[in-house]
């Protein structure tokens, strides 16, 4: 199954869970495979966007100098990547009662 098929499942399973029937075991897997395929599109720097959620992204963290609290001497952190998730204008009006 395709990324955006699976973030499709997912939305409409998420909304509509009790309606539809879906078993919890049917979620499980579903909330899985959307947790892989995320997973696959950031280890690729790829953004992963949910309507009405958010998106995730990929942001590279330059090498830096920092400073051990405990013997006071300066080492050096080695540049990496790091996942963020911005929550959609949906989902901010929402949480603050401006739906």
């Amino acid at each position: 199954m395709k990324k955006e098929e699976l973030l499709k499942k997912w939305q409409k399973v998420v909304t509509s869970r009790k309606s539809s029937g879906i078993s919890l075991a049917e979620l499980d897997v579903v909330m899985a495979a959307l947790g892989e395929a995320i997973g696959d599109a950031l280890a690729d720097r790829e953004e992963v966007t949910v309507p009405g959620l958010g998106k995730w992204v990929v942001k590279d963290c330059p090498e830096r100098q920092a400073r051990n609290p405990m013997t006071g001497k300066t080492v050096t952190v080695p540049a990496c990547l790091s996942c963020r998730f911005k929550v959609s204008e949906t989902l901010k009006r929402r949480l603050n009662g401006k739906a």
